[in-house]
This record gives structure tokens, sequence and C-alpha cells, in this order.
């Protein structure tokens, strides 16, 4: 195990790469904290043969080159002290969830969260389908820290999730099965350039559009057209079966409305 001291200041800056190795470290590192007990103040990494260079990642990205190790741990009192205030993380963070990162800015925050799925969460695709979900299991305290966070995606996206519940087993369970919300999550990594780990958002098509994301689009056509034209009309303009577009316009009453004002 390799012990390393004044490595850590990077991870007190508002980038989106300091957030994202936040996230990972809040999931799934190790703070010691001088005061309870422990010290001096550290952090440390411990990682799987085959999450090897996810570590070496971190400590490219925080200024240290060394030998390959499957655990790093680096102390400094000042920066582990500020960091766990910053985000509101102390020793025993898998038995006290909270966070300080929600009133970040959008970028912020969404790469602290991709950062907290790959050190804590998992993604998968579906049986027999080619959608993929997230999720995300913690000790029960961090039931409201998830649901905070699942609060934040539904303002920056404008949609509606399910909230995290105790599961079965007494763990805090969060699924995020959107497959566009999955999709721009993992687009959103790939554009700020995050080091997001390959073995988990490898599994997502980026170019797979998910039923529900056709019938969204389809909706949003429909309204454009249905003020100004009829039935019929709108389903040779957008290629489709009348009956289709009939089911859309009735299945929703502000469609229908706009519908029935223009065969007035």
């Amino acid at each position: 195990m390799e012990k390393k001291t004044k490595y850590l200041g990077k991870l007190l800056k508002d980038t989106p790469e300091a957030c994202y190795w936040a996230g990972f470290i809040v999931a799934d590192g190790c703070l010691r904290i001088n005061g309870d007990g422990f010290s001096p103040n550290e952090i440390k990494i411990a990682l799987g043969e085959k999450d090897l260079k996810h570590l070496n990642q971190f400590k490219e990205f925080v200024g240290y080159v060394g030998k390959s190790k499957k655990a790093w741990t680096a102390y400094d009192s000042v920066v582990v002290e500020e960091f766990s205030k910053k985000y509101g993380v102390g020793v025993r963070k898998t038995y006290h969830g909270n966070l300080f990162i929600l009133n970040n800015r959008d970028d912020l925050f969404l790469s602290f969260l991709i950062g907290f799925i790959d050190g804590d969460g998992n993604i998968n695709r579906l049986i027999n389908r080619p959608d993929t979900q997230i999720n995300i299991k913690c000790h029960s305290s961090w039931l409201k820290p998830l649901n905070d966070m699942r609060s934040r995606i539904q303002i920056i996206f404008n949609v509606s999730l399910p909230i995290a519940k105790i599961n079965n087993q007494g763990y805090a369970r969060w699924t995020i099965s959107n497959s566009r919300i999955v999709r721009i999550l993992l687009e959103t990594g790939l554009k700020l350039k995050l080091p997001i780990m390959d073995r988990k958002w490898g599994k997502i098509n980026k170019d797979y559009i998910s039923r529900e994301e056709i019938s969204i689009e389809r909706k949003r056509e429909i309204s454009n057209l249905v003020d100004k034209h009829g039935i019929s009309e709108i389903a040779f303009k957008m290629g489709i079966n009348p009956k289709a577009v009939s089911s859309v316009i009735y299945r929703d009453k502000n469609l229908l409305a706009k519908y029935r004002n223009r065969t007035k």
C-alpha cells in the first residue's frame, strides 16, 4: 500500500473532473479525520485488480506518479478536512449519508453523480431488451441523499424518475431506468472528458432510442400539428398510421382540446 502526502489539493477545485473524483471517493473511498480517533487525516482508495487502471487515473489526476498498487492512501490534514466540509461527509460516511453538492452548477453536480455511480453503482442491460438501467445500493442512511440527487436530476432534465426506496434487505436502492437519462449521463461524461469506467458505461448503446423516447417525440410532433391539420394530414406528414395519431390525441386531454378547438 502506498502512503503519500500533499497530492490531494486538486480535489477541492470546482472542476468537472475534481467533482467526479469527489463523487467516487464519497461512494467508494475511505476518509479518516483527526479528532475522530485517527491521525493524521487521510483519504484511501482501494480497488480490485480489474480497476487498477482507474486507480492510476486518480493518481495521475492528483499529480502522483508511482508504482501501481491496489490501494493508495494520501495524507493531508488540511485538504481532507476541507473535503469533508465541502461535500458533507465524514469518517463514517457509509452510515451517515449527507451531501452538499446539490446546489452546485449542473455540470459539477452531474460529474459528482457520475463518479458516485462509478463508485457505488452498476449499469446493466435489461433481459431481452437493449435498454440499460443504473442501480445504486447504499446503507439505508443514504436514502435522503439519493432522493435529493433524484430531485436535482428531475429539475435539470424536466423528467419524472422513481424514488429511491429501502429494499427488503434494508439497503437504500435507487434505479434510473429512463434510457434517455442513462444515455445523457454517458454523453455528459464523455463531453466533460471524465475518466468514466468503461466496464460499466460501455454497456450502454449510445445510438439506441427507447420506445418511450419515440413516444415522447411523436407526441411532440403531433402537438405542433394538431391545431392546424386533421388526423389524416398529420399521419401523412409524419409517415405513420392515422390510428396511431388518433390514439395519441385521444389519450391526452390537452391535445384533444387543441384538436377539438381546430375542428370548431
